[in-house]
């Protein structure tokens, strides 16, 4: 996080912690009630962005060798910390990106 986020971030904390409406903790501040606002959506999206980062850097391809039958089943295997999922030749690719990030946030 920057200087600048960093600061702002604090700014955000603080005006969620005051039980005030925006106006009224901006009011006598060096800043407009819209610049917490767009720093607050800023923020957001950043860390939903990292959040979506680290579930992907979470995810391990590994081979799989299979037998028979199974082998024209299954084409990959996706580990993500506990979690394996065998994906077959036809899977549905916005259905295992969910999964990978869903999977990713768990602790």
């Amino acid at each position: 996080m920057t200087e600048t986020e960093t600061k702002w971030a604090e700014r955000v904390r603080e005006w969620r912690a005051s039980d005030q409406t925006l106006e009224e903790f901006a009011r006598g501040r060096e800043y407009r009630p819209s610049t917490i606002r767009y720093w607050a959506s800023e923020l957001r999206k950043t860390q939903t962005r990292r959040d979506a980062a680290s579930a992907v850097s979470a995810v391990r391809i590994v081979p799989v060798k299979t037998v028979g039958a199974a082998q024209a089943r299954v084409a990959l295997t996706v580990v993500v910390g506990a979690a394996r999922i065998e994906v077959g030749a036809n899977f549905d690719r916005e259905l295992l990106l969910d999964v990978v990030r869903v999977l990713g946030r768990t602790p």
